[in-house]
C-alpha cells in the first residue's frame, strides 16, 4: 500500500536524523537559506514588525498547534 505524504515525510526526517553527517548537512543548507531570504528581505525580523504585525505572526505560528486557544483569543477582542 502506498504511503501517504506525511508518512514519507516522517520517514525521510526519520532517516535523516539517524544519519549525523546527513542531518549536519542539511540543517547547515536551511542556516544559508534563511539567511538568503533575511538577506532579500523576505523574511521581516520581529524588531522590524509593528505590534499589529507582531500579534498576527504569534497568532499564525500557533494557529496549527492550539486552534481552540487562538478562537479564544480573538473572541476576547471582538
Amino acid at each position: 500500500m502506498a504511503l501517504t505524504s506525511g508518512e514519507r515525510s516522517a520517514l525521510w526526517r526519520k532517516r535523516q536524523r539517524n544519519d549525523t553527517e546527513k542531518h549536519e548537512k542539511y540543517k547547515q543548507k536551511e542556516r544559508e537559506r534563511y539567511l538568503k531570504r533575511k538577506e532579500r528581505g523576505n523574511i521581516k525580523l520581529v524588531h522590524d514588525m509593528s505590534e499589529r504585525e507582531k500579534d498576527q505572526s504569534d497568532v499564525h505560528g500557533r494557529l496549527a498547534v492550539k486552534p481552540t486557544e487562538i478562537e479564544r483569543k480573538r473572541s476576547r477582542r471582538h
